[in-house]
């Protein structure tokens, strides 16, 4: 108090206590390493005054970089929790952070816990099946959604001959069951033996992510007899014939180079024809 004079003078003292906000426990719930999501909740929630929020900071790199606040949903009276989806984060994979923190409505915040997880990548499944007659291969892509932020994949195809000269790039179609697939015809590429896929797969934010590849074998044609007939050495004249002849792509023609010289200065092409018996000769 003040009195008369100006003085200020002790009268008595008191105490008392303001409530702040507190909870039991903060955990990972409803993981989903395949769509890329998460739940964060925080159970036993306690706040005398009530509840203005509950806001939770999420993070998985070492600088924070792609740290992101979320605001927790009432579930009941002392459970808050929010989804966390890797779309905020940049889509990485690796351990997640989680604090949680409350502010009463009576302007009082308070740290509550903290909790962690694991978020694994996606196993995606590369498959290249061709079909009867070796003619078309199908390129399929399962479990490639990579958390739901794939806006396209492609593959790169091409054959061991010759390295990467015949690569060509696929765009594959995204199906109802999450898988992307495409069809091409070898004729684009036009060599047998070995072949190789990469898919990858084009993010949202414009980011190419490698998913994984595989490998096909393309038949090689074959011939297992070739033999000359019907030799006229007074007409100048001889045939040869081709027996044995494996494709299963089918036959589209048979070429056939012959010459005399060591230089090949008389080569000649010929085009075979094929008999009823599947033999082919010229």
């Amino acid at each position: 108090a003040t009195n008369s004079a100006g003085q200020s003078v002790f009268m008595c003292a008191t105490s008392f206590e303001v409530s702040g906000i507190t909870a039991k426990s903060v955990a990972v719930t409803n993981k989903n390493d395949d769509v890329g999501q998460f739940d964060v909740t925080v159970n036993g929630i306690t706040a005398e005054s009530g509840v203005d929020s509950i806001k939770i900071a999420v993070w998985s790199k070492d600088d924070q970089s792609d740290l992101y606040w979320y605001t927790a949903t009432k579930e009941s009276d002392s459970i808050y929790s929010t989804k966390v989806s890797l779309v905020n984060h940049k889509y990485n994979y690796g351990k997640y952070f989680a604090d949680a923190y409350g502010y009463a409505k009576n302007g009082v915040s308070q740290y509550l816990g903290s909790t962690s997880v694991e978020v694994k990548r996606p196993k995606v499944q590369i498959t290249a099946k061709g079909n009867a007659n070796d003619t078309w291969y199908a390129i399929t892509a399962s479990n490639a959604g990579i958390a739901g932020s794939v806006k396209a994949v492609r593959a790169a195809v091409w054959s061991q001959k010759g390295g990467q000269d015949d690569l060509v790039w696929y765009d594959l179609s995204e199906n109802s069951d999450s898988s992307w697939a495409t069809s091409f015809q070898i004729a684009r590429h036009k060599t047998d033996g070995l072949y190789y896929v990469d898919t990858y797969a084009i993010t949202v934010d414009g980011s190419s992510l490698y998913l994984g590849g595989t490998t096909f074998t393309v038949s090689t044609p074959k011939i297992n007899q070739v033999s000359i007939t019907n030799y006229d050495e007074a007409n100048g004249t001889f045939g040869v014939k081709y027996s044995g002849i494996y494709a299963p792509a089918g036959v589209n023609n048979i070429q056939v180079a012959v010459w005399s010289t060591a230089s090949q200065s008389n080569l000649k092409w010929y085009t075979a024809s094929k008999n009823s018996d599947g033999t082919y000769q010229i």
